[in-house]
Protein backbone atom coordinates (compact mmCIF):
# COMPACT_ATOMS: atom_id res chain seq x y z
CA UNK A 1 0.00 0.00 0.00
CA UNK A 2 0.94 3.64 -0.25
CA UNK A 3 2.34 5.42 2.80
CA UNK A 4 3.10 9.02 3.70
CA UNK A 5 6.66 10.10 4.57
CA UNK A 6 5.99 9.42 8.27
CA UNK A 7 4.79 5.87 7.48
CA UNK A 8 1.05 6.58 7.78
CA UNK A 9 -0.98 4.45 5.38
CA UNK A 10 -2.44 6.46 2.48
CA UNK A 11 -5.18 4.22 1.03
CA UNK A 12 -6.41 6.67 -1.62
CA UNK A 13 -4.68 6.40 -4.99
CA UNK A 14 -3.61 9.66 -6.60
CA UNK A 15 -4.52 9.94 -10.26
CA UNK A 16 -3.01 12.71 -12.34
CA UNK A 17 -4.32 13.87 -15.69
CA UNK A 18 -1.28 14.41 -17.91
CA UNK A 19 -0.62 14.84 -21.62
CA UNK A 20 0.10 11.82 -23.80
CA UNK A 21 3.61 13.13 -24.38
CA UNK A 22 4.24 13.26 -20.61
CA UNK A 23 2.73 9.81 -20.03
CA UNK A 24 4.60 7.96 -22.83
CA UNK A 25 7.93 7.50 -20.99
CA UNK A 26 6.27 6.62 -17.67
CA UNK A 27 6.32 3.03 -16.44
CA UNK A 28 4.93 1.30 -13.37
CA UNK A 29 7.51 1.54 -10.59
CA UNK A 30 9.07 4.72 -11.99
CA UNK A 31 9.24 7.98 -10.04
CA UNK A 32 7.50 11.30 -10.80
CA UNK A 33 8.23 14.64 -9.13
CA UNK A 34 5.08 16.53 -8.15
CA UNK A 35 5.77 20.29 -8.17
CA UNK A 36 3.67 23.38 -7.53
CA UNK A 37 3.30 26.09 -10.23
CA UNK A 38 6.49 27.82 -8.98
CA UNK A 39 8.49 24.60 -9.34
CA UNK A 40 8.79 23.80 -5.63
CA UNK A 41 9.01 20.04 -5.05
CA UNK A 42 5.92 18.81 -3.20
CA UNK A 43 6.39 15.05 -3.42
CA UNK A 44 8.04 12.24 -5.31
CA UNK A 45 5.43 9.71 -6.37
CA UNK A 46 5.93 6.11 -7.41
CA UNK A 47 3.99 5.30 -10.57
CA UNK A 48 1.65 2.41 -9.86
CA UNK A 49 0.05 2.18 -13.29
CA UNK A 50 -0.31 4.15 -16.51
CA UNK A 51 -3.59 4.06 -18.39
CA UNK A 52 -5.82 6.19 -20.57
CA UNK A 53 -8.99 7.17 -18.76
CA UNK A 54 -12.41 6.26 -20.13
CA UNK A 55 -14.40 9.35 -19.11
CA UNK A 56 -17.78 7.77 -19.90
CA UNK A 57 -17.02 4.71 -17.76
CA UNK A 58 -15.71 6.85 -14.89
CA UNK A 59 -18.80 9.08 -14.96
CA UNK A 60 -21.03 6.00 -14.92
CA UNK A 61 -19.21 4.49 -11.94
CA UNK A 62 -18.84 7.70 -9.92
CA UNK A 63 -22.13 9.47 -10.67
CA UNK A 64 -24.30 6.52 -11.73
CA UNK A 65 -24.94 8.14 -15.10
CA UNK A 66 -23.09 9.55 -18.07
CA UNK A 67 -22.78 13.07 -19.41
CA UNK A 68 -24.77 12.00 -22.47
CA UNK A 69 -27.61 10.65 -20.32
CA UNK A 70 -27.82 13.89 -18.34
CA UNK A 71 -27.89 15.99 -21.50
CA UNK A 72 -30.60 13.73 -22.92
CA UNK A 73 -32.71 14.09 -19.76
CA UNK A 74 -32.37 17.88 -19.83
CA UNK A 75 -33.25 17.98 -23.54
CA UNK A 76 -36.36 15.84 -22.94
CA UNK A 77 -37.45 17.97 -19.96
CA UNK A 78 -37.13 21.21 -21.93
CA UNK A 79 -38.93 19.66 -24.92
CA UNK A 80 -41.84 18.52 -22.74
CA UNK A 81 -42.01 21.92 -21.03
CA UNK A 82 -42.15 23.71 -24.40
CA UNK A 83 -44.73 21.29 -25.84
CA UNK A 84 -46.96 21.81 -22.80
CA UNK A 85 -46.54 25.60 -23.06
CA UNK A 86 -47.52 25.48 -26.76
CA UNK A 87 -50.53 23.22 -26.04
CA UNK A 88 -51.62 25.52 -23.20
CA UNK A 89 -51.55 28.56 -25.48
CA UNK A 90 -53.24 26.88 -28.46
CA UNK A 91 -55.98 25.32 -26.33
CA UNK A 92 -56.50 28.51 -24.31
CA UNK A 93 -56.09 26.73 -20.98
CA UNK A 94 -55.96 29.03 -17.95
CA UNK A 95 -54.10 26.66 -15.60
CA UNK A 96 -50.42 27.33 -14.89
CA UNK A 97 -47.76 25.07 -16.42
CA UNK A 98 -46.93 23.43 -13.08
CA UNK A 99 -50.54 22.29 -12.63
CA UNK A 100 -50.79 21.12 -16.24
CA UNK A 101 -47.64 19.01 -15.83
CA UNK A 102 -49.05 17.54 -12.60
CA UNK A 103 -52.33 16.67 -14.33
CA UNK A 104 -50.50 15.05 -17.24
CA UNK A 105 -48.40 12.98 -14.85
CA UNK A 106 -51.58 11.64 -13.21
CA UNK A 107 -53.61 11.19 -16.40
CA UNK A 108 -50.75 10.13 -18.70
CA UNK A 109 -52.70 7.22 -20.22
CA UNK A 110 -56.15 8.82 -20.19
CA UNK A 111 -58.06 8.19 -23.43
CA UNK A 112 -59.66 11.61 -23.58
CA UNK A 113 -58.94 14.79 -25.53
CA UNK A 114 -56.16 16.84 -23.95
CA UNK A 115 -58.34 19.96 -23.70
CA UNK A 116 -61.00 17.98 -21.81
CA UNK A 117 -58.51 16.50 -19.34
CA UNK A 118 -56.80 19.84 -18.70
CA UNK A 119 -60.00 21.87 -18.36
CA UNK A 120 -61.62 19.42 -15.94
CA UNK A 121 -62.22 21.07 -12.54
CA UNK A 122 -61.77 17.67 -10.82
CA UNK A 123 -58.03 18.00 -10.44
CA UNK A 124 -56.43 20.36 -7.95
CA UNK A 125 -52.79 20.11 -6.93
CA UNK A 126 -52.15 18.59 -3.51
CA UNK A 127 -50.01 21.56 -2.58
CA UNK A 128 -51.06 24.91 -4.05
CA UNK A 129 -48.08 26.59 -2.40
CA UNK A 130 -45.48 26.27 -5.16
CA UNK A 131 -43.37 29.26 -4.17
CA UNK A 132 -40.53 26.92 -3.22
CA UNK A 133 -40.56 25.27 -6.67
CA UNK A 134 -37.82 26.21 -9.11
CA UNK A 135 -39.01 27.63 -12.40
CA UNK A 136 -37.12 26.57 -15.50
CA UNK A 137 -37.00 30.07 -16.99
CA UNK A 138 -37.24 32.22 -13.85
CA UNK A 139 -33.67 33.46 -13.81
Amino acid sequence: GMRLADGTLWPIPITLDVTKAFAEPLQAGGKVALRDPEGVLLAVLTVGDVWEADRQEEAQKVFGTTDHAVRTQIWIAISVYLLVAIARKRLGIERDLYTILQILSVYAFEKAPLAQVLSSPDYTPENDDIRNQLSLFDL
